[in-house]
C-alpha cells in the first residue's frame, strides 16, 4: 500500500445507561487517520425517539491514543458502531481534522489549512444530536467544500445543536493518489435523481454522499429523510428516495483511484426484505490479505445516518434507518440492523474498498469493546 499504511477495524459498543464507548488505537497515527463508522441500534424507536440517542460522533483522545464514540442523549438501547480506521501516508496524502459546533443552519469551518485543490479532496463527517427530538431536518447534517479554503457544513433547520468531527483527505504530491469530482444533487418533487458525473473508471472509483432533508421532515419521515446513492455507469450517478414529500439536498463527493495504485471498488445493492435482521452478502474473493486493505462503505450517507432507500409505506422507525457492515470472511460481507429485526424492506447500496493489494497478508484483526 504505497498511499494507505494500515486498516484496522474495531466494533465499539455504547451499552444502556452510557453515552460512550472507547477502545485503545492498535498502533496507528491518528494525525494521519480518518475514522469510517457504520451503526446499528437494539431496539425500537419507542423507547429511543430522540436522534441524539443515536448520531454517533468519532472523535480521537490522548494518553494513551484512543478512539471514542458517542452520543448526547444516554437511553435505554445499545449502539453498536463498526468502525475502520484508516491511516494514510503522509506523502501521499494530507488529512485534517475539523470540528464544528452548528445552532443554527450552516457553519464554516475554521482553523483548516487551505487546500491545494477541491478536486484532490474528499471529506467524511461524523456528529451528535443535542436537543433536537425527533426533527429529522435539524438532525441530518450535509457538508459541502466549496472552494480551497471553504468548507461548510449545513442543515435544514436550527432546533438544537449538532457538534461533531469533519476530516479531509488531500492527495498531495507529484501524481494524486486519487481525484475528486463534487456534484450537488437536489430533489424537488422527486425520488430520483440521476446527475452525470466526467467518465470514470467504475473499478476504481467510490462514493461519499451527505445530505440535508426536507424542511417538513420533522418525524421519522424515513421513506422521505434517507437516501441511497450509487455509480450507477461510468458517466452517471442513480440517487433515490421513495417519497417526494418536499425538497432534498444532497452532495456526492466521486473519488476515484489513481491507475498506477493498486486500489480497487466492489459495489452492489441489496434489497433486504422486511423484519430482516441480519443478511450475509456473498462477494467476490477479496484475498487472502483483504483484513490489511478493505473496508465496507454504504454510499447512503454518511457519518453515523447510514441508511439505505425505503418503501413510502414505512414506519418512522429509526431502528431500521441504521445500519452496521462487517466483513464475515474473504468473499462475504453482512449488515445488519437492530436485534428486533428491520420493520419495513430496503434497498441499500455498498462498496468494499480495497485501499491496496489484498493478495496477501496477516488474519484479520478486531478489536471488541463493551463500556
Amino acid at each position: 500500500m504505497a498511499f494507505v499504511t494500515s486498516v484496522k477495524r474495531y466494533t465499539l459498543t455504547i451499552t444502556a445507561g452510557n453515552g460512550t464507548a472507547t477502545s485503545t488505537i492498535d498502533g496507528q497515527d491518528t494525525t494521519k487517520c480518518i475514522p469510517f463508522v457504520t451503526t446499528r441500534l437494539s431496539i425500537d424507536s419507542t423507547t429511543d425517539g430522540d436522534h441524539g440517542a443515536y448520531a454517533v460522533d468519532v472523535s480521537f483522545l490522548t494518553g494513551p491514543d484512543r478512539i471514542q464514540v458517542e452520543t448526547f442523549v444516554t437511553a435505554t438501547r445499545e449502539v453498536v458502531c463498526e468502525v475502520t480506521l484508516v491511516e494514510f501516508n503522509s506523502a501521499d496524502v494530507k488529512v485534517q481534522e475539523g470540528t464544528f459546533a452548528m445552532t443554527g443552519t450552516s457553519e464554516g469551518i475554521t482553523g483548516l489549512d487551505s487546500l491545494g485543490a477541491v478536486t484532490d479532496t474528499f471529506s467524511y463527517h461524523t456528529w451528535l444530536c443535542n436537543g433536537v427530538g425527533t426533527d429529522y431536518t435539524a438532525a441530518q447534517v450535509r457538508c459541502n467544500i466549496d472552494a480551497v479554503d471553504d468548507i461548510q457544513i449545513s442543515r435544514q433547520a436550527s432546533t438544537g445543536q449538532c457538534d461533531g468531527h469533519i476530516w479531509l483527505a488531500e492527495a498531495i504530491g507529484g501524481t494524486p493518489e486519487f481525484t475528486v469530482e463534487h456534484i450537488s444533487v437536489s430533489f424537488s418533487g422527486t425520488t430520483q435523481e440521476t446527475p452525470a458525473v466526467t467518465s470514470v473508471t467504475e473499478n476504481k472509483t467510490f462514493i461519499m454522499a451527505s445530505h440535508k432533508v426536507p424542511a417538513t421532515a420533522t418525524n421519522f419521515e424515513n421513506d422521505e429523510c434517507t437516501l441511497d446513492m450509487f455509480l450507477a455507469s461510468a458517466t452517471s450517478i442513480t440517487a433515490d428516495r421513495q417519497a417526494n414529500f418536499d425538497d432534498l439536498y444532497a452532495v456526492a463527493q466521486v473519488v476515484t483511484f489513481d491507475a498506477g495504485n493498486a486500489a480497487t471498488v466492489r459495489r452492489g445493492t441489496l434489497n433486504q426484505a422486511a423484519a430482516t435482521a441480519s443478511e450475509n452478502i456473498d462477494i467476490t474473493d477479496l484475498g487472502s490479505g483483504f483484513a490489511d486493505v478493505a473496508m465496507i462503505h454504504s454510499t447512503a450517507s454518511t457519518g453515523s445516518f447510514t441508511s439505505g432507500s425505503f418503501p413510502g409505506a414505512l414506519v418512522t422507525d429509526p431502528v431500521d434507518a441504521h445500519c452496521a457492515w462487517t466483513f464475515v470472511d474473504s468473499d462475504t460481507i453482512n449488515i445488519q440492523h437492530n436485534t428486533d429485526g428491520g420493520e419495513a424492506s430496503q434497498d441499500i447500496s455498498w462498496e468494499v474498498i480495497l485501499w491496496g493489494d489484498a493478495a496477501g497478508g496477516p488474519a484479520p484483526r478486531r478489536v471488541m469493546v463493551r463500556a
